[in-house]
């Protein structure tokens, strides 16, 4: 009887962690599936990027759905928040300051990708470099990316 009750448990046991693990499966495709129509639909909102207009006019690019292309220029992380520099022209001197979280865009940029982005603009960011220069550029809250071309290997990328 002490076996009986005791598989019974497990096989609850067992159940019930099969039945939480396709709810969680369930709702993740769900939320993905959610989250891409909301995309869609937020991309069908977005006109061309015009990168002199933007460095032009930072009320002007704010708060309007854009997408724009460009090379990676440059990428920080920390924890889930990417800032990702993209030059429309190859310039490293002209680019829009990109940022999301993984959680909004999953995919991984490299220096030297050539990629699209679709965004909310955001104004114009202004920062502080390394070297203590004071940098402005257009500011962009990513949503989606799809990356054109990836960078070529380097030598010291290969091994």
């Amino acid at each position: 009887m002490f076996q009986s009750a005791r598989s019974k448990m497990l096989l609850t046991a067992t159940a019930l962690a099969a039945a939480l693990l396709i709810a969680f499966g369930l709702y993740s495709y769900i939320s993905g599936t959610r989250l891409q129509r909301e995309n869609e639909s937020k991309k069908a909102l977005c006109t061309p990027a015009d990168y002199a207009a933007a460095v032009a006019d930072a009320d002007g690019f704010k708060d309007t759905y854009v997408y724009f292309t460009g090379t990676v220029m440059g990428v920080q992380t920390e924890k889930s928040t990417y800032n990702v520099r993209v030059s429309p022209d190859g310039e490293d001197a002209h680019y829009y300051y990109v940022a999301y979280t993984s959680n909004q865009i999953p995919t991984e940029v490299e220096i030297g990708d050539k990629v699209t982005y679709w965004a909310k603009s955001g104004g114009h960011y202004t920062y502080e470099t390394l070297t203590g220069d004071t940098v402005t550029a257009p500011l962009a809250y990513a949503f989606a990316v799809e990356i054109l071309e990836e960078a070529p290997e380097s030598e010291n990328n290969t091994q």
